[in-house]
């Protein structure tokens, strides 16, 4: 059963080029990798350092009926996480998650490296009535390096240290 993304092609795109150049990337010169397993993700070039910028797009199902499916992008580069932006996540009975819960999850990963695990407390990162999105968020943002030695591995990427 195929999760609908709620934007089309160009609309990803767009989101996609606006994440990679508040990330410092030359959004003229973007490409795309399918990874399947772990969605795709859009590369391009950090203008100041001639580096490699990523915005990876995920799209995951929400294993209760309460809330939507999680659908966000987040940027990163290959040494850590960027900004979380936040497209489709909501809380029980479909309300948007706002500012705040946004800014939760963004400083537990912005700045922190792309190798190490943010493990979920739910004492501290629970997002009000958006307990299995947050998770789902962790879970997947956690899946980065992995994500990112596939781009490398694909020849999308070369490793840098």
């Amino acid at each position: 059963d195929t999760i609908v993304i709620p934007v089309n092609e160009e609309e990803l795109l767009d989101k996609a080029k606006k994440a990679l150049s508040a990330a410092g990337g030359d959004p003229s010169l973007v490409k795309k990798a399918a990874l399947h397993e772990y969605g795709t993700v859009f590369i391009t070039t950090a203008v100041k350092t001639g580096l490699p910028v990523f915005v990876r797009v995920v799209v995951r199902r929400v294993p209760c009926g309460d809330c939507h499916d999680v659908f966000f992008l987040y940027t990163f580069d290959h040494a850590k996480f960027i900004q979380f932006i936040p497209v489709l996540i909501s809380k029980r009975y479909n309300k948007k998650w706002d500012s705040k819960d946004i800014e939760k999850i963004e400083s537990r990963f912005a700045g922190n490296s792309i190798k190490d695990r943010v493990s979920f407390n739910p004492f501290v990162d629970t997002i009000t009535s958006a307990t299995m999105s947050a998770k789902i968020v962790f879970y997947s943002m956690n899946e980065t390096y992995t994500v990112y030695e596939k781009l490398v591995e694909l020849g999308y990427a070369e490793k840098v240290e």
